[in-house]
Order: structure tokens, then sequence, then C-alpha cells
């Protein structure tokens, strides 16, 4: 955005990537080969997608997604509060 080169939208999915990808690498890089930990991602649907895709990129293709984490707690919050 600065040079020109990509409009304000653009631009903040390319900074997400940028930040998911380093992300992603320093995580990886603290796996290690004889003992690699199952990749879970938790959270927003589309932010997950991207995470998804980004981790094939890497060569993790064994990803579980688990959906609905917010609401499931916020359930669980309320039963324990006698709510519902």
């Amino acid at each position: 955005m600065l040079v020109g080169r990509l409009g304000a939208k653009d631009s903040l999915d390319y900074l997400s990537g940028l930040l998911i990808g380093d992300e992603l690498r320093c995580a990886l890089l603290a796996r290690t080969p004889s003992d690699p930990a199952p990749v879970a991602l938790i959270g927003d649907p589309r932010l997950c997608e991207r995470y998804e895709i980004a981790l094939q990129l890497f060569g993790v293709s064994d990803v579980r997604t688990v959906p609905n984490t917010a609401v499931a707690r916020l359930w669980r919050i309320a039963v324990a509060a006698g709510l519902v």
C-alpha cells in the first residue's frame, strides 16, 4: 500500500498472510521430527481456513479444526451458573 502496489483492502489480506506465515514458521520450527505434535485449529472458521491453507503450504496436511468452541464453552458456563 505504501508504494502503491496494493489497495487498502488487499493490504489487510497481505498483512494477515504475512503474520500467519511467520507464526506458523516459528511454531513448526519448534516441533521435533521425532515427536511432531498434532495440529488443531480453534477459532473463527474463516481464519482457520487461512491457517489450514498456510499449513498445507508448509507441508502439514493432517490438521483438525474444532468448530463452535466459543458456543460450547459459553453453554457450559451458563449451565454451571444455573442460567439454563
